[in-house]
């Protein structure tokens, strides 16, 4: 279904994929697909009603097996603020590098965040290495390589001089492997707008862009996607705007600590006056104007 936009609602594929979820012995989990499959071949058709009502069935079905906790969400997100102060992110680690060749692009999943990396990328003097777990997997593993009792983000406190370079050194060999040769190498793993105070910790330099959309496009295009066990949150619009309150709340932090090396792209002005706004783009990463951005 997302291989095509679907023109004619007497589409074969339309037949079939009803007849499986008519069938008496077929199992929720194999009518989850097929609903997400009709709604996006009823919203190609224009036939709105239909395609949110599949949508939301594919939604339910799922919900049923995850549990977005929204007291843990905003739980984290308090202690993200705290251990992360403006003061301790100005500061950096002790150990921190000097490298700007990490351009951190992140925000809400369906923000624009690869468009963001594909201008970025255009530039002569850059390079795009997609979604790197890279931040995420380090505060995973975080506590247990401190060898305290404290989780994450507590945990940040306990990390000596010697763990920080060897991240550093980690993180900066895999943009390396990447693209050995350019100056600015962009990570674009949306979810790292949870991780800004790490990234911004052990690299000083990095430059953060933020990628922002109309909110109601963000919830509803988030709803439309097939995640499958990819984010609790994405299976309810309550709990999409829920997450993205928390989501608003630690960008409001990382901005007003670090204004100088943060940047917003907000979708519809990137549409609306595209060049005007990769223009702005380039410039906050640091590199000269290269008109190929605009391709």
């Amino acid at each position: 279904s997302r291989l095509r936009r679907f023109t004619d609602d007497a589409d074969p594929l339309v037949a079939k994929l009803e007849r499986t979820l008519d069938d008496p012995l077929r199992t929720d989990t194999q009518a989850e697909p097929v609903h997400f499959a009709l709604g996006k071949i009823h919203d190609d058709l224009g036939q709105y009603e239909q395609a949110f009502s599949h949508y939301a069935a594919g939604n339910a079905i799922h919900a049923r097996s995850l549990e977005y906790d929204r007291g843990a969400a905003e739980t984290e997100t308090d202690a993200l603020i705290e251990t992360f102060s403006a003061a301790v992110l100005q500061a950096g680690h002790p150990a921190a590098s000097a490298s700007d060749k990490p351009v951190l692009v992140v925000g809400m999943p369906r923000s624009g965040t690869t468009l963001t990396e594909q201008i970025i990328a255009s530039h002569s003097r850059a390079a795009g290495a997609g979604e790197l777990a890279f931040f995420p997997a380090l505060a995973r593993h975080l506590p247990a390589l401190t060898g305290g009792d404290n989780v994450y983000p507590a945990c940040w406190t306990a990390v000596n001089d010697e763990l920080a370079r060897q991240n550093i050194s980690e993180y900066l060999g895999l943009l390396d492997r990447h693209a050995p040769e350019a100056d600015r190498v962009t990570d674009k793993m949306p979810v790292n707008y949870k991780h800004d105070g790490l990234i911004r910790s052990l690299f000083r330099r990095a430059r953060i862009i933020i990628c922002r959309r109309d909110p109601r496009d963000v919830a509803l295009s988030i709803y439309f996607q097939y995640f499958r066990d990819r984010h609790d949150y994405a299976w309810s619009l309550a709990d999409i705007a829920h997450c993205y309150v928390q989501h608003e709340r630690l960008l409001a932090h990382w901005i007003a600590a670090v204004p100088h090396l943060t940047h917003e792209v907000r979708y519809a002005e990137l549409v609306a006056d595209h060049e005007r706004a990769v223009r702005r783009l380039i410039t906050a990463v640091g590199l000269e104007w290269d008109p190929q951005g605009l391709d």
